[in-house]
C-alpha cells in the first residue's frame, strides 16, 4: 500500500504546532526533514505495526512561501508533502507584569530590497488601546526583530500584540500576551500601634472584567464593598490597577499578608490573585526590649544626664536583684527591667569567699563571681587581679579560695572559684611553693599536697635519701669489719 499522509493546515506560521498523521509506512521510526535539511524530530514520529503515526512539531524559523516536509521511514522509503508558511510572529516572554521586557521576531512579512529600494517597517502595537510601542526593518528574507515593554495601564489577562508592515496590504501577524498582577504594600514595615501610620496597597495588571476581594491575615476585610468586592481601574492610566489605605494600628508584631481574591459568579471558592507581606514591630515605647533601648540610647547620646536617669529609676523604685554578665536585672513599681550594667554604674567592690559586692546606683548586691563573667587575669605573690563586667579588682587570692591540689613531677594544679590553673614550681620549703604561671607568679601553701618531688629545685627523692643512708650503713659496717681483723691479728 502507498504511504499516506494528512496534514491539519496547509498555511502556518512560524511557531505554530502543526499535526501530521501518517499510514502505510514501515513500522519504526520515521524522519521528517524541513526542507530537506532542518530535522524538526517530532514526538510521536514512529510507525506501529500497521505503518501508522500520529506526531506534532513546531514550524521552524522559515521564509514566506512553500516549504517541503520530507519523511523518510525505516524502510528508506520517501514521502514529500508541501505546506504554505504565512506571515508570522514569536514572542517571549508570553506572560508576565507591566514592565515586562518582550522580545517579538517576525517571519514571513515583505522583503525590504524586493523591488530594489523598497524598505519596509514592522510596527508593534500592544493591548486594546493598539499604541505602538515599537517598530523594526524587515530584512531581505521578511524577518526581523525588535524589543517592548509591557506599558503601564495595561488591563490584566489576554492582550494582544501585532506587528504590522507598510506595505500596500499593511500584512500582519498577531500573538498573545498575557498581563500577569504585580501587587505591593507601602510601607513593609512599621511599628504596632502607628495609628498615624498610613499604609497603602496598590496593584497593576488586573483583569478589569473581575472584582477582588480584600483579605488581611486570610480574614476578609471591610475594605472597598465587601459584598461585590473592588473593580479594577477601566480606564486610562489607572487600566486594571487597584489601590486602597488602611491605618497600621491594631496589628500584633510579625508577619501580616495582605491578599486579593478573584470574586466568582457561580459560586465555589474565590481563586487567590496576588498577595503582598508587610512587618509590625514590636512599639518601641511599651516592649521591655524598647524600654532598654531607650535607656541605653539617651545615656550614650547624653552623657551628662545620667542623674536624670537615676531619679527616674529611685522615683519607681528601683532596685538591682541580679547581674548576669554584663546584663543587669532590676524591679520597679511597673515591673522587671533589663538593661546593661553601665547604665546603673555598677562597680565591683569586693570579693569573699567566692562572692563579689556590686555597688550600682539603685543599690548594692552581693553575687556569686562567676555572674560576673570573671577572670583571673593576673597573678604576684598572694595578691590576683580578678576582671568582670563591672571593672577589675586586686584582691588576696585566698578570696577565690585559691588551693594547689596536686604536684606532679615539678606541674602544680592550682583550683579557684574562677577555674584551674596550672603552673612550673620553682621553690619549696615543703610548706609553701612559689609557682610561674601563665598570668604570673604566686605563692601557695601545699601542707597538706600530695606530691612527687622530682624535678622540684631544692627538694631530693625519698628513693635517693634511702641510698645514702644505706651507703653510710654499708660504709661504716665495712670500717668496723676491718678495724676487728685488725684486732685479731694484732692479738
Amino acid at each position: 500500500m502507498t504511504p499516506t499522509i494528512v496534514g491539519t493546515t496547509i498555511s502556518v506560521g512560524v511557531g505554530d504546532t502543526f499535526r501530521i498523521v501518517g499510514n502505510s509506512f514501515y513500522p519504526g521510526a520515521v524522519t521528517m526533514l524541513w526542507d530537506n535539511s532542518i530535522n524538526v524530530n517530532p514526538a510521536g514520529s514512529t510507525a506501529n505495526d500497521t505503518g501508522y503515526f500520529n506526531a506534532t512539531f513546531t514550524v521552524p524559523g522559515t521564509g514566506f512561501g512553500s516549504h517541503n516536509i520530507t519523511l523518510i521511514d525505516s524502510g528508506l522509503q520517501k514521502f514529500v508533502t508541501f505546506v504554505t508558511v504565512v506571515q508570522s510572529i514569536t514572542i517571549s516572554p508570553t506572560t508576565g507584569p507591566i514592565g515586562t521586557t518582550v522580545t517579538v521576531n517576525g517571519f514571513g512579512f515583505p522583503a525590504s530590497g524586493t523591488p530594489a529600494g523598497t524598505v519596509y517597517n514592522a510596527t508593534i502595537t500592544f493591548g486594546i488601546s493598539a499604541t505602538i510601542r515599537n517598530g523594526s526593518l524587515t530584512d531581505a528574507s521578511g524577518q526581523f526583530t525588535t524589543t517592548f515593554n509591557v506599558p503601564s495601564g495595561s488591563a490584566g489577562g489576554a492582550n494582544t500584540v501585532t506587528a504590522t508592515t507598510n506595505d500596500t496590504a499593511a500584512t500582519a501577524a498577531s500573538k498573545t500576551f498575557t498581563v500577569s498582577a504585580a501587587f505591593t504594600i507601602s510601607p513593609t514595615e512599621f511599628y504596632a500601634n502607628s495609628s498615624n501610620t498610613e499604609v497603602t496597597a496598590s496593584g497593576t495588571g488586573f483583569d478589569t472584567t473581575k472584582s477582588y476581594f480584600v483579605a488581611i491575615d486570610n480574614l476578609f476585610s471591610p475594605f472597598g464593598n465587601t459584598t461585590n468586592g473592588i473593580t479594577p481601574g477601566q480606564s486610562g492610566s489607572s487600566l486594571g490597577s487597584i489601590s486602597f489605605r488602611f491605618i497600621g494600628v491594631g496589628f500584633q508584631p510579625g508577619l501580616h499578608v495582605v491578599s486579593l481574591y478573584e470574586t466568582t459568579q457561580t459560586g465555589g471558592n474565590n481563586r487567590p490573585a496576588a498577595n503582598a507581606t508587610f512587618n509590625v514591630l514590636a512599639d518601641p515605647v511599651t516592649s521591655s526590649a524598647g524600654v532598654l533601648a531607650a535607656i541605653n540610647a539617651t545615656v550614650t547620646t547624653i552623657n551628662n544626664t545620667t542623674g536624670t536617669i537615676l531619679t527616674n529609676l529611685n522615683a519607681i523604685n528601683a532596685t538591682v536583684i541580679a547581674i548576669n554578665g554584663n546584663v543587669a536585672t532590676i524591679r520597679t513599681d511597673t515591673g522587671i527591667i533589663r538593661t546593661n550594667v553601665t547604665t546603673i554604674a555598677a562597680s565591683i567592690t569586693g570579693i569573699s569567699n567566692g562572692f563579689a559586692t556590686v555597688q550600682t546606683s539603685v543599690g548594692t548586691l552581693t553575687t556569686t563571681v562567676q555572674s560576673l563573667g570573671s577572670t583571673l587575669s593576673s597573678v604576684s605573690g598572694t595578691v590576683g587581679t580578678i576582671s568582670t563586667s563591672v571593672g577589675s579588682l586586686s584582691t588576696d587570692l585566698s578570696a577565690i579560695n585559691t588551693k594547689v591540689t596536686s604536684i606532679q613531677n615539678g606541674v602544680a594544679t592550682i583550683q579557684t572559684d574562677l577555674g584551674t590553673l596550672q603552673g612550673t614550681v620553682t621553690s619549696t620549703d615543703g610548706k609553701v611553693a612559689t609557682i610561674q604561671t601563665s598570668i604570673g607568679t604566686l605563692q601557695a601553701s601545699v601542707d597538706d599536697v600530695q606530691t612527687t618531688t622530682e624535678g622540684i629545685p631544692g627538694q631530693v627523692n625519698v628513693p635517693i635519701w634511702i641510698a645514702v643512708v644505706l651507703a653510710l650503713i654499708a660504709a661504716i659496717a665495712a670500717i668496723a669489719s676491718l678495724l676487728l681483723v685488725r684486732r685479731k691479728i694484732a692479738g
